[in-house]
């Protein structure tokens, strides 16, 4: 059997085991408070990404909120949240999300083209085109100038809708869709 010293010898090493754990616990606690803002903030995007995917708006919109308590200037949660509030139909809290997405970070194509949808979807198709032809000349792709070219069809220019189409076959020969489009508004 043990003696004295084996089992004394036995708890100072369990008491040491568990202090070992306590402090492992601590540094992870330690390591989550240490989280910047916008580390903080883009887990609750994430989560809020997962919860949208999963049809819990509400939730998402919750998660987004969060995310802007801890870093007011998240272009990614006012995106995420844009993308959201339009899926539930709130249309002007979505178009806000939009624009302070595009008032953070100017140059990111994806807001843009969601609030020139979303735009367009209201019937304020004018300016729906006039934000997709703030880029259309420096970034000349068929995400920017297919939508372009369709809104401008849909206001009856259809030189401006000819002229984009054929801009779009010139960066992506054989896209079918200018090519669709261009020849029936050329043959009318």
């Amino acid at each position: 059997m043990f003696g004295w010293k084996d089992r004394t010898a036995q708890r100072l090493a369990v008491v040491a085991l568990v202090g070992l754990m306590l402090l492992g616990c601590n540094r992870a606690n330690n390591a989550e408070e240490a989280k910047t803002p916008r580390e903080a903030a883009q887990e609750q995007v994430l989560k809020g990404n997962q919860e949208a995917k999963a049809g819990n708006h509400e939730a998402a919109q919750k998660a987004y909120e969060e995310a802007l308590k801890v870093d007011p200037n998240s272009f990614e949660a006012y995106y995420a949240m844009g993308k959201s509030l339009a899926a539930q139909g709130k249309v002007q809290e979505a178009e806000a999300a939009f624009r302070k997405a595009l008032e953070l970070k100017p140059d990111y194509l994806s807001p843009r083209l969601a609030l020139a949808d979303l735009l367009a979807k209201q019937g304020k198709t004018a300016e729906a085109a006039a934000i997709l032809e703030e880029v259309a000349g420096s970034r000349p792709s068929p995400s920017v100038l297919l939508p372009l070219a369709r809104y401008y069809e849909q206001l009856g220019q259809k030189e401006k809708a000819i002229a984009t189409y054929e801009k779009v076959l010139e960066v992506s020969p054989g896209n079918g869709a200018a090519q669709s489009r261009l020849q029936a508004l050329k043959g009318s």
